[in-house]
């Protein structure tokens, strides 16, 4: 997360250097500072109205252009933060930031969806290995394959890094630079259309330049149970995706509502 957060990371065909906004709730805080802290993004609200212990509770979502790209695309940040009760080992366990992430099938009839790790024969295959850092975070690869909006079609290959401590559940995760040619799970967008038969199909593959993000999980001091999740993302948004409509205001929206009730509802199972 710190190369994200402090470092950053340089964009294909530009000269933006992309960074993701610090956490809002940092370890040392106390409970009036994670209030003070919360009562800032709620735009000075009281933040019990985020302690509502429901599925369909309140959440916080602000959506941004950060960046130009090349081909008059633009560069999209998405910050999200709400509450949610349970126990916090339940977020790493039942590896619920992977669940929030997961795709969710807008079109059964198009090319596959999936967020995954890679199995064990495919970390072979490429020279990769998962595991356990010095620090005690752990680090490994996956596999991205998202239907953007009935739009797009993006696929890649990821790496990600998990952190714990006693208080917060960390998950930062990139598209892999590295890995942007990999023959199965190559970086690219392709255009979705749909066939005579109503089918979506993919075409027109196109290279990519970025997508990374963080998720946050910190326990509320003072609080019973209660944990404030926090995601920030950054990615391209090329300009052959929507043709220059906003459908991520019109549309993210509703899909991060169902993403949330979903995340409250199993970290309360």
């Amino acid at each position: 997360m710190d190369e994200l957060v402090k470092k950053g990371l340089s964009t294909a065909g530009s000269n933006v250097l992309v960074k993701l906004p610090a956490p809002t709730l940092v370890a040392g805080m106390t409970g009036d500072q994670q209030r003070i802290a919360i009562e800032k993004i709620n735009r000075g609200d009281d933040p019990t109205r985020l302690l509502k212990k429901s599925v369909a509770g309140p959440f916080i979502l602000e959506i941004e252009s950060v960046g130009e790209l090349p081909d008059n695309g633009k560069l999209q940040q998405v910050d999200l933060w709400f509450v949610a009760h349970g126990k916090l080992s339940n977020i790493e366990n039942r590896q619920l930031f992977e669940e929030l992430a997961k795709p969710n099938a807008k079109n059964k009839n198009g090319p596959p969806e999936c967020v995954r790790e890679l199995t064990p024969d495919e970390f072979k295959e490429r020279g990769l290995t998962a595991g356990s850092l010095d620090d005690g975070s752990k680090v490994s690869y996956g596999v991205l394959q998202s239907n953007v909006l009935d739009k797009a079609y993006l696929t890649g290959m990821t790496f990600s890094q998990g952190d714990r401590s006693v208080d917060t559940v960390t998950m930062a995760f990139r598209l892999e630079p590295k890995l942007k040619d990999d023959k199965a799970f190559p970086t690219r967008w392709y255009s979705l259309k749909k066939d005579d038969d109503g089918n979506l199909a993919s075409v027109e593959p196109s290279t990519y330049s970025i997508a990374c993000a963080y998720a946050k999980a910190t326990k509320l001091l003072g609080e019973e149970e209660a944990i404030f999740v926090e995601v920030h993302l950054v990615f391209a948004e090329p300009f052959g995706w929507f043709e220059g409509r906003n459908l991520l205001r019109s549309k993210l929206p509703l899909l991060l509502q169902d993403a949330v009730r979903t995340f409250r509802r199993k970290l309360a199972e």
